[in-house]
């Protein structure tokens, strides 16, 4: 088998349903199959994915494991080592391909023997504010500047944090890994960044990472302030740990950050006749707070 999709599920609700009607209607040439790993699931999604998967010629496995044992990395570990596919792409419940030649695309990524990894673009939901898009549009426009991502590159960029930063990262919201290297280098077994601490292996190994533009999920969070809190200390206390570093680097200034950063995004989101304040603010308090 060419392909397997991975996507960990916990009542998925209707974004995962559509997430599978996504995935049914992939122009893929090889085979392939869909496996879920549930955590004990009680809303209807599942059984609404059966019925959707049983019309069609897609292979389904559903992997149930208790809901407390749950860990970004083993989790994954566990469905990977039940998938046929030659390639493991790896999806979450509210990350909808854009369009029908996502895992195609994705798969196309593996165009050089080194490359282990592929990962691709996130794009905001079409119902939250533009300025999650903007945000995001950035962030890939970066990351669509160093297409592979080389072992040599990274040796390279030890003195150079933002290098190292866009050198690692790597998102299972919409990736693929080569399975025969994932029998050597597994996802970590931490709570939180399996994907990046994953990419660093691969480098140090001497792997490669790419970037593949072509393939898109809509997948993007609308976080108050608590979340954007909350997000902010487990992502500072995950770069300090595994990575050595601050993800604001030296900036002492954050008041001033703050303020400026309410100021641009009230200025975009004026321009482009939407105002959500409250998610402007939420996002400049709540990173403020986690990083000061």
């Amino acid at each position: 088998m060419k392909a397997s999709v991975i996507i960990p599920t916990y009542n998925g609700g209707n974004i995962l349903v559509e997430v599978v009607n996504s995935l049914i209607v992939q122009q893929f040439s090889k085979k392939w199959e869909i496996v879920l790993i549930d955590s004990e699931s009680t809303d209807a999604s599942l059984s609404k994915i059966s019925t959707l998967i049983s019309k069609n010629s897609i292979k389904l496995k559903v992997i149930s494991i208790d809901r407390s044992n749950f860990r970004h990395g083993t989790t994954r570990n566990q469905a990977i080592s039940q998938c046929s596919g030659e390639f493991i792409a790896l999806l979450t419940q509210d990350s909808i391909p854009t369009d029908k030649y996502w895992l195609q695309q994705l798969i196309n990524g593996f165009d050089r023997d080194e490359v282990a990894g592929v990962f691709g673009e996130h794009k905001a939901h079409k119902y939250h504010p533009k300025i999650i898009a903007r945000d995001l549009n950035h962030h890939f426009h970066l990351m669509s500047q160093t297409k592979y991502r080389t072992s040599r590159e990274w040796f390279a960029s030890k003195h150079d944090l933002q290098k190292q930063q866009l050198l690692h990262f790597f998102s299972n919201n919409n990736s693929a890994i080569r399975k025969s290297v994932w029998k050597n280098f597994r996802f970590p077994p931490v709570n939180f960044g399996e994907d990046q601490t994953w990419a660093r292996f691969i480098l140090e190994a001497g792997y490669s990472i790419k970037y593949q533009s072509g393939a898109k999920v809509y997948h993007s969070h609308k976080f108050g302030m608590l979340d954007t809190y909350k997000r902010a200390k487990t992502e500072k206390t995950f770069f300090r740990k595994y990575f050595g570093y601050k993800i604001y680097g030296k900036e002492k200034k954050k008041f001033f950050k703050f303020c400026n950063q309410i100021y641009s995004d009230t200025s975009y989101s004026i321009s482009r006749k939407e105002f959500p304040i409250c998610y402007i603010i939420s996002k400049a308090l709540g990173s403020l707070l986690a990083y000061g």
